[in-house]
């Protein structure tokens, strides 16, 4: 997972998006909790995890 802070989003978004290829992106936050950036694919496959392991 990369990591960059809100400030880099705002100033170089496409270099912080770019690392989405490699996996997740945390984005951390001074005065708040950290934010992750994933693909839809990636939150569809955590979510059908989490349907079959409650099912």
């Amino acid at each position: 997972m990369s990591t960059a802070t809100f400030t880099d989003l705002l100033r170089k978004p496409k270099e912080v998006l770019a690392h989405i290829d490699e996996g997740q992106v945390r984005i951390t936050r001074r005065d708040g909790d950290d934010l992750v950036i994933l693909r839809g694919h990636d939150l569809a496959v955590l979510e059908k995890g989490v349907a079959l392991s409650s099912g």
